[in-house]
């Protein structure tokens, strides 16, 4: 059986994305060992499901129409830049959410909800809105400079009208994952 390597996730504005671009190209002049996401990728993840048999994606698809009916479209900020698990030693490097992140909350909370009813298994650990800009393949002094300089410099605020949730699929390549949005969800 076929496995699609998938996630649920909110889009970001092709204005906000040029920001976040702009951001990137700076924060790799310092030359840290990071692999960057490129900007054609950047989303906001509200469920990673991993891999999941092709027929089953009816299901998802199901879970997700649930979560998301009834819901009208809202705003988003991204601001502020940060690192998981902390930017003293940081494996990822991300952009935050300050408004609507409680929305966010809610929306991933939901789409948690609706998926553990038809089998998925729920996140190990609690969501925290934020935007993956970057993973570090390396920790050294390059990489402590960027992130003193990170949070100097902040990021935004970079409004977005969140209109839709995307399940979506994720072709891992040498080069990079690719990501195609399998079936999107209006926010009316």
């Amino acid at each position: 059986m076929a496995q699609v390597r998938t996630f649920v996730a909110v889009d970001i504005s092709d204005e906000a994305r040029r920001s976040v671009a702009e951001l990137i190209r700076e924060l790799k002049g310092y030359g840290a060992e990071v692999r960057w996401v490129a900007p054609e990728s950047l989303h906001l993840t509200l469920k990673f499901l991993g891999e999941v048999e092709e027929a089953r994606l009816k299901e998802v698809f199901q879970g997700v129409g649930e979560a998301t009916e009834g819901l009208g479209p809202f705003r988003m900020a991204l601001e502020g830049l940060g690192g998981f698990p902390g930017l003293g030693r940081p494996r990822v490097i991300w952009v935050g959410v300050s408004e609507g992140a409680d929305t966010l909350r809610s929306l991933a909370e939901r789409v948690e909800v609706s998926l553990e009813r038809r089998g998925f298994p729920r996140e190990g650990r609690p969501f925290s809105p934020h935007l993956t800009i970057g993973r570090v393949k390396r920790q050294s002094g390059k990489l402590r400079q960027l992130t003193e300089d990170m949070v100097r410099r902040g990021f935004g605020p970079e409004e977005v009208i969140v209109e839709e949730v995307k399940v979506m699929k994720s072709d891992l390549r040498p080069s990079g994952a690719v990501y195609t949005t399998l079936r999107s969800f209006p926010l009316i």
